[in-house]
């Protein structure tokens, strides 16, 4: 059974890009943007995308979205945009992974980071948008 959101936060966590559920550090997280810890990592899952006419795939389409927030100020800003590079790095191309008994293929991003501003307490939030197929 596919676990999107819960694989791609233990892969995540196993390529060293945080803690899975760790409250200091860069925790990551499934599904929604928590108040702590400021440093934050999030994966949410999102609808995949329908077939083109002239698209032969063999599975699904999925789409995924991962959030870095990092503490307010211009050095917090410049560590959670390295640490939204390191994932784009990670997951940019073509990356086919199996977490637990699932395989996930053809990961690639389909944003490059992008700057969300910051948050009511002036923490910067970037964002990065993947696809792949079940």
């Amino acid at each position: 059974m596919f676990q999107l959101e819960k694989h791609m936060v233990a892969y995540l966590a196993a390529n060293g890009i945080g803690t899975a559920g760790g409250t200091s550090g860069w925790g990551i997280f499934q599904s929604e943007l928590r108040t702590s810890p400021i440093t934050i990592i999030v994966v949410t899952e999102s609808g995949g995308r329908p077939l083109l006419s002239a698209e032969k795939v063999e599975g699904n389409f999925f789409n995924f979205n991962v959030i870095v927030r990092g503490n307010a100020g211009p050095a917090g800003r410049n560590a959670a945009k390295a640490k939204a590079d390191d994932i784009y790095e990670l997951l940019k191309l073509n990356r086919s992974i199996t977490v637990e008994t699932d395989t996930y293929r053809n990961i690639r991003a389909i944003t490059n980071v992008m700057d969300g501003g910051t948050d009511k307490n002036n923490c910067p939030i970037f964002s990065i948008n993947f696809t792949g197929l079940y």
